[in-house]
């Protein structure tokens, strides 16, 4: 019958059924507090900690992909941790060994950066800011790792009623993660700068530590026996063979996997808003609340029933995925989330379902962890080195079937294989999706759009689906294959993929070449006639651009202007003779795309000297001379991944001590989901600046014009006359607020959101 290789435990306590006692009655709610506590703090540290080095490594991506990794490795070596000594130790040695444990991080106490944590000339950035991590956080970490797998261990050892099933003690720990996840960016950051973060999680250790204490003493009193072996009787729980630690390993790394997918898929292609990729973790925790939360039979019953919804949202998905099927942004949002809930649900569930004895419960846990460890480096480290694209998310989606074909109609290939009805059900389920897929590699037109063809295939796929419930495995072969080809579909002239993205040189409108990141614009340049070296896009003459660059001090004599954020080098159109812009760029890919000319020319045909320097904006032109330049122009904000790091009090201060008396300092601020004007009106206020700012709403698309938003910043509000007298810009000071201005110890990303954009 359907999911007859999910196994139920049902464990028999060796003691007689006993009413509890009012220590057990304590016991209960100090464990769950505990682990809601240490979950929460490991939640909380990932963000801070993250925040706390960027800077010092220059606001890169990777930065947070790197720390992200460490996190994962780092929780997987404290599963590894509690897995060893519970087993060398038993319970109760193990208690007081961790406890003892937990007390050598509070040396560390409070958290901070080591001394030496600049980067140093000449290392490895990756290796020295996993040196910084480690040596930051690396101790209490692991510690607090250890504390979920260990707290149900220990409490699945005691006499209590509850303990022959400790697993709910996994769905309370969750439950801490997601409270701290939601809070960070809600409640936390807003209000906390990181010196008072690093004070409060630091205080939250000790009361972790203390609570730990407390759960010992409570337990230590009720356990059933002492040693490496399980000490309290129970049905003979079923070998861990080689096949059912394989299959948790591929349970956990599916929806870790597709988590990090549906984040970089919807928050680059779809809707690159701030702070979004929040809501597929707290997806992906709430599964695993609920998952653990329910009996074993009923994980079991969920996940069979799901696996069916799942296969009726996975065509849609990839479809909408590789842009076969366009949708409005909020329904295509809704629909990918839906997708990532029920396959995450369903394995969730069916980890849940075949969750083994208490002896057996850290090996459980460590396999977990692995498979998730797995999904982060496959989407994190893997896939951006192997694939140009973002293959990995439809991938993973055609994947999701190969779940179905195992929670969803277990025991299928042993009965199926034999019957003359396998091939034809193999055949009805990939022919489709396989037709679609061959045809999307030879250019069959069909991207971005729906013709009659496309819609043929999908009802066939629909049609499909119903084999696919005798062979989801075959369908899903066809799935993968339709969805890759699709993929690589359209007459791109580059594809490149690095740790900053996808980036995409596209040809509209004729010979115009467009340069995207995801969904957002870096460059447009029309090779048409004469209109080579005119910039478009944001930087168009038309626009606030146009206007900085007539009027800046020194535009008509030698003028040294300093650019961060490179881009296709629109800007350098508007060099003269005589002048000498210096680009500041951290992406060298992005550096190559400029200086293709097969692609963009801004860079050779500017009549100024063009020199670009590949870095950190701010670590590089920290290291310019003091007043060098007559303009500097801050061009980094387009995307939701804006690096917060160079709009600061600090950074402003910086880049002011750069400029000639009377330069200018210019930011350029559009941005469709952050409101950035009042962050830089409260920075020229605390640094005693002026500052105009001009809104263009003003779109001409067969003139590759753009809507955009500039901020110009000087020392002296004369200085800024040009500008005011053109009419079209106005003063800053009213765009003001009393909120905090952002320095490199606070910022507030969810202040600026703008709602409903």
């Amino acid at each position: 019958m359907p999911g007859e290789e999910l196994v139920a435990i049902t464990m028999a306590p060796s003691v007689p059924v006993r009413t509890p006692s009012p220590a057990d009655r304590i016991l209960v709610p100090l464990v769950c507090v505990t682990a809601f506590v240490g979950a929460g703090l490991l939640f909380m540290v990932e963000p801070m900690v993250a925040k706390l080095v960027l800077p010092l490594f220059g606001g890169s991506p990777s930065v947070w992909n790197t720390s992200i990794f460490f996190f994962q490795v780092t929780l997987l070596a404290g599963y590894l941790v509690t897995h060893l000594t519970i087993r060398r130790l038993g319970v109760r040695r193990q208690m007081w060994l961790q406890l003892g444990l937990l007390m050598l991080p509070l040396a560390v106490l409070p958290l901070a950066l080591p001394a030496n944590a600049d980067p140093r000339a000449g290392a490895p950035a990756v290796v020295w800011l996993l040196y910084v991590l480690v040596m930051a956080v690396g101790a209490p970490f692991l510690m607090l790792g250890t504390a979920g797998p260990l707290l149900q261990r220990w409490f699945g050892g005691t006499s209590h009623p509850r303990a022959t099933d400790p697993y709910f003690l996994f769905a309370a720990g969750n439950a801490g993660s997601l409270l701290a996840l939601c809070a960070y960016p809600t409640a936390i950051e807003p209000y906390l700068t990181l010196h008072r973060q690093r004070l409060v999680w630091s205080a939250g250790y000790v009361v972790f530590v203390l609570l730990s204490i407390g759960c010992v003493l409570l337990m230590r009193g009720r356990l059933t026996g002492d040693g490496p072996v399980e000490p309290r009787a129970e049905t003979p729980a079923p070998p861990l063979t080689g096949r059912r630690r394989l299959r948790w390993v591929a349970l956990a790394f599916l929806p870790a996997s597709m988590m990090l997918g549906t984040t970089t898929y919807i928050t680059t292609d779809i809707a690159p808003i701030p702070l979004l990729w929040v809501v597929p973790l707290s997806v992906y925790l709430v599964t695993f609340i609920v998952a653990f939360a329910v009996s074993p039979a009923a994980a079991a019953t969920i996940s069979r029933r799901l696996a069916a919804a799942l296969a009726g949202l996975a065509v849609p998905a990839g479809l909408s995925a590789v842009g076969l099927l366009p949708m409005p942004t909020l329904l295509a949002v809704a629909l990918q989330l839906a997708t990532f809930a029920l396959v995450a649900l369903t394995a969730h569930c069916a980890l849940a379902a075949d969750r083994p004895a208490v002896s057996q419960l850290t090996s459980f846990y460590l396999l977990v962890a692995s498979g998730g460890a797995l999904g982060g480096a496959f989407n994190g480290l893997i896939a951006p080195v192997v694939f140009n694209r973002l293959y990995e998310y439809p991938m993973v989606i055609a994947a999701a079937m190969f779940l179905y074909a195992g929670a969803g109609r277990a025991g299928w290939l042993r009965r199926r294989l034999p019957s003359v009805r396998a091939p034809i059900a193999a055949l009805v389920a990939g022919a489709a999706p396989l037709a679609l897929g061959l045809a999307a590699a030879a250019g069959v037109p069909g991207r971005g759009r729906l013709p009659v063809a496309a819609a043929t295939v999908i009802l066939l796929g629909a049609l499909a689906l119903v084999a696919a419930r005798r062979l989801p495995a075959a369908f899903a072969i066809g799935l993968l294959v339709m969805l890759v080809g699709v993929a690589t579909q359209g007459k791109s002239l580059l594809v490149e993929r690095t740790f900053f993205g996808v980036q995409k040189v596209d040809v509209q409108a004729g010979d115009r070449h467009v340069l995207t990141n995801g969904r957002t614009v870096h460059g447009i340049q029309d090779f048409r006639g004469g209109n080579r070296l005119q910039p478009l896009s944001y930087y168009h003459p038309d626009g606030p651009a146009g206007d900085v660059f007539r009027a800046y001090p020194g535009a008509k004599r030698d003028a040294r202007v300093a650019v961060i954020g490179l881009g296709a080098g629109s800007l350098a159109a508007y060099g003269r003779a005589g002048q000498r812009f210096t680009f500041y760029e951290l992406d060298p890919a992005t550096v190559a795309i400029a200086r293709d000319q097969r692609l963009f020319t801004y860079l050779r045909d500017s009549r100024a000297a063009v020199d670009v320097v590949v870095g950190d904006g701010r670590l590089s032109i920290a290291r310019a001379s003091p007043a060098e330049y007559d303009l500097v122009v801050v061009d980094a904000f387009s995307s939701d991944a804006i690096p917060v790091h160079l709009l600061t009090s600090e950074a402003v201060a910086l880049y002011a001590s750069r400029l000639r008396p009377g330069g200018w300092l210019v930011v350029h601020i559009s941005n469709r989901h952050l409101n950035l004007a009042p962050v830089v009106a409260n920075i020229a206020r605390v640094r005693g600046m002026s500052a105009a700012i001009r809104i263009d709403e003003r779109s001409k698309l067969s003139a590759g014009k753009a809507p955009s938003t500039w901020v110009a910043l000087s020392h002296d509000p004369a200085d800024l006359a040009p500008l005011m007298a053109t009419g079209r810009w106005a003063d800053l000071a009213s765009w003001r607020t009393g909120a905090p201005a952002w320095t490199d110890d606070f910022s507030n990303l969810f202040g600026v959101l703008k709602w409903g954009s």
